[in-house]
């Protein structure tokens, strides 16, 4: 779990694969959050450990639940809750991918990606931006904390994909033009 940008609580939820095969549960109710309104949480389960597939808000004295019942196994509900554990400065990418997404697929904007294959590109790319070019790292953070406080509004958000891979698939954050441009330029790359 982590602060979002807005003030409320965002419950981060992953989930663990183990039958070696890729699963698919559509929403309904086994695969069921009512604070899930946008519907963003994942209906394809890869095989492996995804500890951040997906994230949904909620505030101080809310409970956020996911409960996955794929067939032939048991039913199982995850809670959040405000003294839920909070993220670690370990996991501050993850998070951070989180909130950037979380917000990417709030916008006005069509979806592009599902939210775990979101997090997952971000979280690699910013991987490599901090093993590689850590001198970055601050122009990374503060432009993925505009986009994550950016509001859900049609004129918040340019609906056309990011002119390069390393800022993902999802919708540009109009407002956060001049981080953009400073953390692609710290990467070597200039932005018109």
């Amino acid at each position: 779990m982590t602060t979002n940008p807005q003030g409320s609580l965002t419950a981060i939820f992953g989930y663990q694969n183990d039958n070696g095969v890729g699963i698919s549960v559509p929403l309904g109710s086994k695969n069921a959050s009512a604070r899930d309104t946008s519907n963003v949480r994942p209906t394809r389960f890869e095989v492996g450990v995804h500890p951040f597939a997906w994230g949904v808000d909620f505030t101080t004295g809310q409970t956020a639940s996911w409960t996955f019942a794929p067939d032939n196994n048991p039913s199982v509900t995850v809670n959040a809750t405000s003294s839920s554990p909070r993220c670690t400065a370990a996991q501050a990418i993850e998070s951070g991918c989180v909130l950037q997404c979380r917000a990417q697929l709030r916008s006005a904007c069509p979806r592009v990606e599902e939210f775990d294959n979101c997090v997952q590109a971000c979280s690699e790319i910013s991987h490599i931006v901090d093993d590689y070019f850590d001198f970055c790292n601050d122009a990374r953070v503060a432009w993925q904390s505009c986009v994550a406080a950016t509001a859900p509004a049609a004129a918040n958000w340019s609906c056309t994909e990011p002119p390069f891979d390393f800022l993902g698939k999802g919708p540009v954050a109009t407002g956060c033009a001049t981080q953009q441009s400073a953390y692609a330029t710290c990467l070597g790359y200039y932005y018109y």
